[in-house]
This record gives C-alpha cells, structure tokens and sequence, in this order.
C-alpha cells in the first residue's frame, strides 16, 4: 500500500468492483472505499488466506472471489479488465498448484 505504484493498481480495482458491482444493482459508496484504504494503511503488512493457499498449495477460492463476479459483471455489460486478468493469473497459479499435488499422489 505504500508503493504509489501499487497503490493505484489498488485503488483502478477497486474502482472496477464498484462498477461491476452497480451493472448488477449492487452499490458501493465511495466511503466505503475509502474506509477500506484507510484500514488497511493502518494494518502491519500481512499475507491474505488466498496467499496463505497458494503459499501451502491449497487450492484457492478464485472463482468465487473474482470469477463469479467478474462474469456477472461482463454478462450484465460491465468491463473488468484488471480484474479478469488478475483472475486469469490466480487460475495460473491454482492450476499450477492441484497438477503439483496431483503428481505428488
């Protein structure tokens, strides 16, 4: 959170999530948002459970995080193109971890 770069990655997310959000009739104000930002500049750094997951080569909740959403969005006419490709890249890496533990059976 505190790479400017990064950060604004972040902040162009979240700013998809809330217009996917709304092509759905889900609104997400902008304190929200803001909120969420403030929160997390006051938390240590930490590791989420989906890279706790990947991390210990569990499989990850990436289609209900941001598949699920990400195609409601796109079937209700909002684009989320950071978004699916972050997902594209979470289903690489959940790919690459069930054919690891797949070939340690």
């Amino acid at each position: 959170m505190k790479n400017p770069a990064t950060r604004e990655l972040v902040v162009k997310l979240m700013r998809e999530v809330v217009a996917g959000a709304a092509s759905v009739g889900r609104i997400i104000p902008d304190s929200v948002l803001e909120k969420m930002l403030n929160d997390t500049d006051r938390m240590p750094p930490y590791r989420t459970s989906m890279k706790i997951d990947c991390d210990n080569r569990r499989p990850m909740e990436v289609e209900s995080i941001f598949g699920n959403p990400a195609r409601a969005a796109k079937s209700a006419g909002a684009e989320m193109p950071r978004t699916e490709m972050l997902y594209q890249q979470l289903k690489f890496l959940d790919q690459r971890n069930v054919d690891a533990a797949s070939s340690r059976v």
